[in-house]
């Protein structure tokens, strides 16, 4: 007996120290207080059995003023604590669950905003693509037809800029070398040096040798008027 009380001292003395709530602290200082007067009881009665008043002992029952009836006393308060934990720990497992719920929540919305931003992204990478390159197959598409006169000037120092400055020099190869050279030809000067720009240069020699058949002819007109 002394030993279990020893235990439910030391256990009382933890409780004691941990986070409690109003109605907590109000229903344990109600237990200790019917747990003192059970000790008491308990205690004079052990004497009185050691003492062989047995009698006694019964008497103190039937009026009352037993072990029993302290035990009841303590009773209360006891069951009071634990319907206030397990009332505590399930506005915990609830408080836990709408916690658990409100982060799930975050996640999926950060998910979604992020999966947003990575389409917006993903579509202003494309555009920025998709726009230049269209602008040099334009481009392209009207020196096929004749049109060498319109430049891209995009300044861009990526590969798409490397390839609307090679499409520029394209146009002015046209321009320089091919149109200027003809209309100067077609109002009768052939007299226009064509360089080659390498010893690949396909497009310089047939000028040259358009430059020179058109100045035979002019010289044949010539003699023979």
């Amino acid at each position: 007996v002394a030993d279990n009380l020893s235990t439910i001292d030391k256990e009382i003395a933890a409780y004691r120290q941990s986070y409690l709530n109003p109605p907590e602290a109000a229903e344990l200082l109600r237990f200790e207080s019917a747990y003192v007067e059970y000790q008491g009881l308990l205690q004079g009665e052990m004497s009185q059995i050691h003492a062989g008043h047995i009698t006694s002992v019964a008497d103190d029952i039937r009026s009352g003023r037993s072990t029993r009836s302290a035990q009841e006393r303590a009773d209360a308060p006891l069951g009071e604590l634990i319907r206030l934990a397990v009332n505590l720990a399930q506005q915990k497992k609830q408080e836990e669950e709408r916690i658990f719920s409100n982060a799930a929540n975050l996640m999926l919305a950060l998910g979604g905003a992020g999966m947003m931003f990575a389409l917006g992204l993903g579509g202003l990478i494309s555009r920025s693509i998709s726009k230049p390159l269209n602008q040099v197959v334009a481009l392209l598409q009207e020196m096929s037809v004749g049109k060498v006169s319109r430049r891209l000037k995009l300044e861009r120092q990526d590969e798409i800029g490397v390839l609307a400055a090679a499409t520029d020099g394209l146009g002015d190869v046209f321009k320089v070398f091919v149109a200027m050279p003809l209309r100067r030809m077609a109002a009768g000067d052939v007299s226009t040096e064509i360089v080659p720009k390498d010893s690949d240069d396909e497009i310089a020699p047939a000028m040259k040798e358009i430059a020179g058949s058109l100045s035979s002819i002019a010289a044949e007109v010539s003699r023979m008027s």
